[in-house]
Order: C-alpha cells, then structure tokens, then sequence
C-alpha cells in the first residue's frame, strides 16, 4: 500500500513510509496503521514511527533499521501460505545457535505487548521479523561477539479488537507464532547454521508445537519469555 524511502528528518536518518493512491489497499488502511503505531512505537523490539507526516500527506516517519535483513522471504507461488528461505548474501546472524533462542523470545516479547494493547498484528510471518544493527566486537578477552537487535515490523494488517469479547483472536496469532517459530528452526537447520539435533533445535520445536496446538493460549507465552531466565 506505500513505499518506505531513506530521508533525513532532525539531522537523523529515517524512513519515511508514504501510501500511494490516497491510501487504498486491501488489508488494512493509513488511518489505523498510524494509530497502531502510535500505541505500539514504545517497545525495544517493535520497529516503530517516531512521527506523522502532516496533513494532507499520509505518511509515517519510521526509526531507520541500519544493515536491516529479513529473516525469510514472503510466500511464494510453491510455498503458498509458508514463507521462503531468505537469500543467501541476506541471512541474519541471529540465525545461528548462541543467538536464535533469544530472538525468538524477543518476538515472543514484542507480540505479547501487542496483544496487550488490544492490537492483533494480523501477518505474523518471519518476513516480518527482522534483525539489524548487527555488529561484530572483540570483547576484553579478544574473543568475537556480535551485537544485534531482532525487531517485529509491518504492522499494515494489524488492527484493535476486544481481548474479552473476542479471545480466539489472540489464539489464531499463537498458532502463527509456532509456524514461525517452527519455520526459524527450520530454517536454520537448511541454511547449515544449526545442527539439527541441538538443544535450541529441540525448544523451538516444542514451544513451536505447543502453540500450533493452542491448548493453553497464554503458557506458550510464559514458556517463551522463560527462556530469558535460562
């Protein structure tokens, strides 16, 4: 529905999202988006607006992502509603084992301040996950760590809804979120950065599975931001 260009606003670099043809499109429109990033643009793992285009521009002012990659491709025609391998010059480092649990959780953490605003985010896909700012340090003891942040983004098809009235919303995003869960893990393993029988392997695929099965909509949550305590 628009498209994002690198700008400069207050001596930063920004992007700046504009919609084309007044705003029209399919799964959601400028009005909401600007009001669901307005609730949401305060979390470290959602990748927020910092303002809005004045009147009659519709448009975003959004915190510039630096070295940004997805972690996945969108669907293709033979993948049909499951995401695709990102390229091989694109793969983020979170892909590899010290890090990938801790990405998951920082997802986990970013959807659950979005269901507690009342907001669905209405496309959770690992196209939409990303990781930027990726850096490679040597630490005191000259050994290399990389330095990294995961962040939710594309919030074009999400909307508010009523979590008392309507809490089988909240259970359709968990089955996503173990799909993409089960697709990081996946991935990994295909991209040669996670041998398939570690130990991280074996929590995404469980907590993935727990919440592909929905049972208990909130213990997936609690199990993933559990990881942190680990």
């Amino acid at each position: 529905g628009g498209c994002t260009y690198r700008a400069t606003y207050l001596g930063k670099t920004v992007g700046v999202k504009i919609w084309n043809d007044g705003g029209k499109f399919s799964d959601g429109s400028p009005e909401n988006e600007i009001r669901n990033h307005e609730l949401l643009h305060h979390h470290p793992n959602i990748a927020g607006a910092t303002g809005v285009l004045a009147p009659p521009h519709k448009g975003l002012i959004l915190r510039w992502l630096e070295n940004a990659v997805s972690f996945a491709g969108p669907p293709s025609f033979d993948s049909v509603v499951r995401d695709t391998l990102p390229p091989d010059d694109r793969v983020p480092t979170s892909y590899e084992e010290g890090a990938i649990v801790q990405a998951a959780c920082d997802m986990a953490n970013a959807l659950r301040y979005v269901h507690s605003k009342g907001i669905a985010h209405g496309d959770i896909y690992l196209h939409n996950m990303i990781e930027a700012d990726a850096h490679r340090r040597q630490n005191q003891q000259n050994l290399e760590r990389v330095e990294r942040k995961v962040y939710l983004s594309d919030f074009g098809a999400a909307f508010s809804y009523d979590t008392r009235a309507h809490p089988w919303i909240e259970h359709v995003e968990v089955v996503a979120f173990g799909y993409l869960l089960l697709d990081l893990s996946g991935f990994a393993v295909c991209l040669g950065l996670l041998p398939p029988h570690s130990s991280s392997r074996r929590v995404l695929e469980k907590i993935g599975t727990l919440c592909v099965r929905n049972r208990e909509k909130d213990t997936a949550y609690l199990n993933a931001l559990a990881w942190n305590n680990k």
